[in-house]
C-alpha cells in the first residue's frame, strides 16, 4: 500500500531523573535518539519512508540506562 508520510507516537512511563537516551530503529535504521519526555505522549516522530520494507517491518526500542515501560 502507498502512503505519503509516517509518524510515530509513543508513551514512556518513566521517572525524569532516572532515564537515559532512547533510540528507536526501523529495520536497522535509526530515526530517533533522545531523552524522551516521561509520562506524556511523544508525538510526531517522523519516520523516513525509505526505512520501510514491503513485507515485515521491525521496530527496536533501546535505552542507555534506566527503565521504561
Amino acid at each position: 500500500k502507498n502512503f505519503e508520510s509516517a509518524n510515530l507516537v509513543f508513551y514512556v512511563d518513566c521517572l525524569e531523573t532516572q532515564v537515559g537516551a532512547l533510540s528507536i530503529t526501523l529495520n536497522g535504521n535509526k530515526f530517533y535518539e533522545a531523552i524522551p519526555d516521561c509520562n506524556i505522549y511523544n508525538r510526531n516522530i517522523a519516520i523516513p519512508l525509505s526505512y520501510f520494507k514491503e513485507d515485515n517491518n521491525v521496530f527496536v526500542f533501546e535505552n542507555t540506562f534506566g527503565s521504561f515501560s
